[in-house]
């Protein structure tokens, strides 16, 4: 399973700099975009119900993207790029817009932030009692999964940033298998007490 490395961050989230880059790619992204009149029935065929999501995540865009090799952050390449999903990652306050998430749409897997400055995915799931009422709040391996989920649970994008916010959540986590499982705790985001795998209490 191909995870994101971690990755310097840049200024972190409220700065001045943050803000300016965030609306500058804001504009770039929405402010001349139509609405591309396939874009229900793309995600539709992979799974995801816009009608359900749109009002938590916010516009999901199609765009031609790059993600380069050494910074591991997505660029937009209308010439030589894939066509991909683009959507706003946002604070656990499930409002504050801070970063924007990228992957080609026949390669889910290979997702990437335009800025790095976001740990998680669903954040203020991970942090929300509710999330962990009838089982433990899923952790998902790729954005597309959260989409498929209904956003139920998060997505860890940089395990740096989003271990301190896993560490507030009150309850345990269920990642998707093993691999996904090994990741998360190799790479810090979560101890593995308090992550569940499917089959197994612990990962080891």
């Amino acid at each position: 399973m191909d995870l994101p490395a971690t990755r310097y961050q840049g200024p972190p989230p409220g700065t001045p700099s943050l803000r300016r880059d965030f609306l500058q790619a804001a504009i770039n992204l929405f402010g001349f975009q139509e609405v591309n009149p396939n874009l229900d029935r793309i995600l539709k065929d992979q799974g995801v119900n816009y009608g359900a999501v749109i009002d938590r995540t916010g516009p999901i865009c199609l765009r031609r993207i790059s993600i380069e090799d050494e910074s591991g952050l997505y660029e937009y390449d209308d010439e030589l790029g894939e066509p991909g999903f683009i959507l706003a990652v946002h604070a656990i306050d499930a409002e504050t817009a801070i970063d924007l998430i990228a992957w080609p749409i026949r390669r889910p897997e290979m997702f990437a932030p335009h800025f790095g400055y976001a740990g998680l995915l669903g954040g203020d799931a991970a942090v929300n009692p509710a999330s962990f009422v009838d089982a433990p709040c899923p952790i998902w391996a790729t954005p597309l999964s959260w989409l498929q989920a209904d956003l139920r649970g998060c997505v860890v994008l940089d395990p740096c940033l989003g271990a301190p916010i896993l560490r507030q959540a009150p309850g345990p986590f269920q990642c998707e298998n093993t691999d996904h499982a090994k990741w998360l705790v190799d790479s810090g985001a979560i101890a593995m007490s308090e992550l569940w795998v499917p089959s197994r209490r612990f990962v080891a």
